[in-house]
């Protein structure tokens, strides 16, 4: 009789080897809808940079939504969310923190301070 070997999938995401990483923006459905198939190792869903201000909000939410609905399986997901010089930072952990990302980028860091900020916020979040 086989035996079952149930699976970690956490223990398999942190133990591989991350070659390759795609960022993709958060406004733009298309692309976080089928950014699975192209064989990255880590997605990031960028929230920051590459989306408009006017279409922050959007892309929080789609980004939110593909994380509850979608599966990416083995690929390690990454979520960049805005600076905390923003009033979307916040924002951003708030959404996205309970799909339970593998991973949060937090842009432009300049100090200690700022690290230490994400994580009180983080904890309180969680």
């Amino acid at each position: 009789m086989k035996k079952k070997v149930a699976i970690n999938k956490q223990k398999i995401k942190d133990e591989r080897l991350r070659r390759t990483r795609l960022y993709v923006p958060g406004n733009n459905p298309a692309m976080v809808q089928n950014a699975s198939i192209y064989g990255a190792d880590s997605l990031i869903f960028d929230l920051e940079d590459s989306i408009p201000l006017n279409e922050k909000d959007a892309a929080r939410y789609l980004v939110r939504n593909a994380l509850q609905n979608l599966d990416f399986s083995k690929i390690e997901v990454t979520v960049r969310i805005n600076s905390l010089e923003t009033k979307y930072c916040l924002k951003d952990l708030e959404a996205i923190i309970p799909t339970k990302p593998d991973g949060i980028l937090l842009p432009k860091t300049e100090s200690l301070e700022d690290v230490l900020t994400i994580d009180k916020e983080l904890a309180r979040i969680e």
